[in-house]
């Protein structure tokens, strides 16, 4: 086998191990914790809502005790 052949073989597993981290990140995309779970979500994600209606409750409960601060100052 000669040094062209070598590099040959080498560079066809690398593209195999390429497609094969590929499929396996497609099929557990969420592994991180810090991964955000939503962002293979093509349609709406009732867990996206859910955080995006926490978030909002919050900022709104922020504003709120805010002015209560201002109020009693």
């Amino acid at each position: 086998m000669s040094w062209q052949g070598v590099i040959t073989l080498l560079i066809v597993v690398l593209c195999f191990a390429e497609i094969i981290r590929r499929i396996i990140r497609f099929f557990h995309p969420t592994q991180e914790e810090k991964e955000n779970p939503c962002l293979t979500c093509s349609t709406g994600c009732d867990l996206k809502e859910l955080l995006e209606k926490k978030r909002n409750a919050c900022k709104e409960e922020e504003k709120a005790n805010k002015e209560k601060k201002k109020c009693s100052s």
